[in-house]
């Protein structure tokens, strides 16, 4: 999050871009000091880390486990730009104001999980979500059903004459309390 980043540096922190972190830099107490990125060493009083629900570094570090399958679900998403005119009379809103619709059964082809759909001032996200554990019975993809989805008699038409301006998929926790490490 671009805004949250440069508050964070007004108060102080640095952000580093568009490196890979490989492994977590302990010092002789045990305490994480740094990140370890290629053959470069960063120190730091404080590490986030920030690569997600299935994190890779905390693994390693031994400081969480790999989430389960059932404790994950995998979403696709569009957002569909589109005149803010159209999208408030489409979606009957007021001015100023959204709208937020949730979807099951046919949106995820009766897997466990769900569609969304939900406005933006002059655009609409849409997507699908459905768990990891039941994707693996699936014969469609997430993706396909994404597509599947926008095409459905429901939805189509409020998406007509849209153009995707982006799109993304994220793995999400579903786990409850028993996913915090």
């Amino acid at each position: 999050d671009q805004w949250l980043a440069g508050k964070a540096e007004e108060a102080g922190a640095e952000f580093i871009y568009g490196i890979a972190v490989e492994s977590l830099v302990k010092d002789d107490a045990g305490k994480i000091c740094g990140v370890r990125a290629g053959e470069d060493e960063i120190t730091a009083e404080v590490v986030l880390l920030c690569d997600g629900v299935n994190s890779l570094l905390s693994e390693k570090a031994k400081l969480a486990k790999r989430p389960a399958p059932h404790q994950l679900a995998v979403s696709a998403k569009e957002v569909v730009e589109l005149p803010e005119q159209t999208v408030t009379d489409r979606f009957q809103a007021n001015p100023g104001e959204g709208a937020a619709w949730l979807f099951a059964g046919a949106a995820t082809h009766g897997h466990v999980g769900g569609g969304f759909l939900y406005t933006n001032r002059s655009s609409v996200s849409i997507g699908v979500v459905a768990t990891l554990s039941d994707l693996c019975t699936s014969s469609t993809p997430v993706y396909q059903m994404l597509e599947d989805f926008k095409n459905h008699p429901a939805v189509a038409p409020v998406l007509a004459g849209g153009r995707t301006v982006e799109y993304s998929g994220h793995l999400i926790p579903e786990g409850g309390f028993d996913m915090v490490p």
